[in-house]
């Protein structure tokens, strides 16, 4: 009988494990690549005449095109830049993003010298950004990944979240969007359908 017992036990456990696996997976998570997507911003802006002086609320901006969706994280991958005059205006925008409900992930950038002498700066996040997809992918944390980005490099990425039967939405625009990502997320939103002068207003 305590066999018997046990093994009920067992399988009660290992039915509760799978209801609240399906439980997690409700709702949606925010990947912004910021780099890329505000490049696109930029684009786009510059498309559809919005003067410069007009400030864009991102976070309105991200409310509107994430409408109707259980969000249950909001992250935010920050290149920063090492031009000094620019460094107070970082880090009041990190603040604003913290404060509106953003995880964010900020990034110095690497020197890299070459055997000539030349140096650059480096500072993209794609490791960070598909690490963070492959994790969601294996802990199947959610229903579906809306990714700010058209970087091709998340092409691989996004075609394994889809095996795993999670929905991959990719915001991005005409411009900025790739071919790869176009053929393998479910659904593409494009910025450039989108009226930004709704969500700016003078700085």
């Amino acid at each position: 009988m305590g066999d018997i017992n046990s093994a009920l036990v067992s399988i009660l456990e290992e039915y509760l494990k799978g209801s609240e696996k399906q439980e997690s997976k409700k709702g949606a998570v925010v990947l912004i690549d910021m780099g890329n997507f505000n490049f696109a911003l930029e684009q786009v802006k510059r498309k559809q005449h919005i003067k410069a002086n007009k400030k864009l609320n991102f976070h309105s901006l991200i409310d509107f095109l994430t409408h109707n969706k259980d969000i249950l994280v909001k992250k935010v991958y920050y290149p920063l830049c090492i031009d000094e005059a620019k460094e107070l205006g970082q880090r009041k925008f990190i603040a604003y993003l913290a404060n509106n409900g953003f995880e964010v992930l900020a990034k110095k950038p690497k020197t890299i010298k070459s055997d000539e002498g030349c140096s650059y700066q480096k500072n993209n996040m794609d490791v960070e950004i598909a690490f963070d997809i492959s994790r969601i992918v294996h802990e199947e944390s959610c229903e579906e990944i809306m990714l700010f980005s058209g970087d091709s490099d998340f092409d691989y990425a996004v075609q394994q979240a889809r095996l795993y039967n999670i929905k991959v939405t990719i915001v991005s625009s005409l411009n900025t969007i790739s071919r790869e990502l176009i053929d393998s997320a479910d659904k593409y939103v494009m910025l450039d359908h989108i009226p930004l002068e709704m969500f700016c207003s003078n700085r």
